[in-house]
């Protein structure tokens, strides 16, 4: 249930990605949590955190007498976490340099938040399994991550973009994780003895201009260079692509069909 080395990497401009990825979904992300119920004086995994930017915002949410615990991997990620947490004088943060299989709480904390981390998993089911049991009773795991990732589409449609994004599904594929990973969230969930509360949607449309659309225009321009280099992606269907976006970028009623991301919350019961 380990991941490989994050597969986008932590340098400068994946920080910088992170951090307008986070941006655009904040409201998105609060709202799980707050339908999730995190709430002042509860104690919250953060999974996957990187750089901490939910880390942060779940410890101002659950205040001084709650507390945030951000699991990372990356060595220079838990470092960027411990150095805002300590410029913002944030003592309720606790970070942890590991993945799931690392965790040995047991039955620790009220919510646990996991956010574009399973698909990066090679067994995310056993992963759900292993932070069911660091849940307290009644405690809320929460979910956000990609299902049915081919029905991303920008409409009109553009003749490369299918390549595109097959492209992209295989990369991750080959690196052990699925962008078709929410598929398995809840019968893994139930498997582990949690009760699956909510299932929804949460990404939808968004246009040329706003915020959103610039969301996986940026991952699109960084990772298309990666898919060339490993033989996933012909040289020529990546110009063509670049050059067909743009040019569908400047034509009134374009619009991008985002790849669909659903949140899935599910508790452990309380006791008999």
């Amino acid at each position: 249930m380990s991941p490989a080395p994050y597969l986008l990497g932590d340098d400068d401009p994946e920080l910088q990605r992170l951090a307008a990825q986070h941006e655009v979904w904040r409201a998105v992300t609060e709202e799980g949590w707050r339908r999730a119920g995190v709430a002042d004086g509860d104690n919250v995994l953060d999974v996957g955190c990187g750089p901490g930017l939910t880390t942060v915002e779940l410890a101002r949410r659950v205040g001084p007498d709650g507390s945030v615990t951000g699991l990372e991997p990356s060595e220079r990620f838990t470092y960027h976490l411990e150095a805002c947490a300590a410029e913002l004088a944030l003592e309720n943060i606790r970070v942890l340099r590991g993945d799931i299989a690392d965790l040995d709480d047991e039955a620790t904390f009220d919510h646990i938040h996991v956010r574009w981390v399973l698909c990066f998993l090679d067994e995310p089911a056993a992963a759900i399994g292993r932070l069911a049991r660091a849940l307290k009773p009644g405690g809320r795991l929460l979910t956000l991550d990609y299902f049915n990732y081919h029905a991303f589409a920008l409409a009109p449609r553009i003749p490369a973009m299918a390549a595109v994004v097959r492209a992209v599904f295989d990369s991750w594929a080959a690196s052990g994780g699925s962008l078709d990973v929410q598929g398995q969230t809840a019968t893994a969930c139930e498997q582990a003895g949690l009760r699956v509360t909510e299932i929804e949607q949460v990404s939808g449309i968004t246009r040329p201009g706003e915020a959103l659309f610039g969301w996986p225009e940026a991952f699109l321009r960084g990772y298309l260079p990666r898919l060339v280099d490993d033989g996933l992606l012909p040289w020529d269907t990546c110009r063509d692509f670049l050059e067909q976006w743009d040019r569908r970028k400047a034509e009134p009623g374009t619009f991008l069909y985002l790849p669909p991301l659903l949140r899935v919350i599910a508790e452990k019961p309380a006791g008999p």
